[in-house]
């Protein structure tokens, strides 16, 4: 269960696998950097964090650098993890947001690929979904 502020709330979206955070890294992090955030902790919105059995170099610091930037505020994340190219997983998370009743207020996506040939139609209507979300009073970066 994720600690913080509930008048906020901000998520992490990790795809892939592999894609887990570390709570323990989490809670060094803070005592190295932002000891005021000892004891705040990171939830699961979608899908499942193995951290414990292997951390990411990339989720850890997502998690982390969001958490210390927006002090305080609700932190949740989802984990994509279809077995399907980059754009289908960013359309599922959309998809998956755009049907919660309550979802997180700010969204981080932090994720690059190079080059590729992508479907048009994905990427329309991946900008459908953002710009439900946006209308909903979402915000997310990239």
């Amino acid at each position: 269960t994720a600690t913080g502020d509930k008048l906020g709330s901000q998520a992490v979206i990790e795809f892939g696998r592999f894609a887990n955070f570390n709570e323990a890294d989490l809670q060094d992090f803070f005592s190295a950097y932002a000891p005021e955030l000892e004891g705040q902790t990171c939830g699961v919105e979608y899908g499942s964090n193995n951290g414990e059995i292997r951390g990411s170099v990339e989720a850890n610091l997502d998690v982390q650098y969001l958490m210390a930037t927006g002090s305080f505020i609700t932190t949740t994340t989802y984990k994509i993890t279809t077995p399907s190219d980059i754009e289908d997983e960013m359309l599922n998370y959309a998809y998956i947001v755009n049907n919660e009743s309550s979802p997180a207020l700010v969204h981080s996506i932090s994720y690059g690929e190079y080059g590729g040939s992508y479907d048009n139609n994905t990427d329309h209507q991946f900008s459908h979904e953002l710009q439900k979300m946006g209308l909903a009073g979402i915000s997310v970066l990239l």
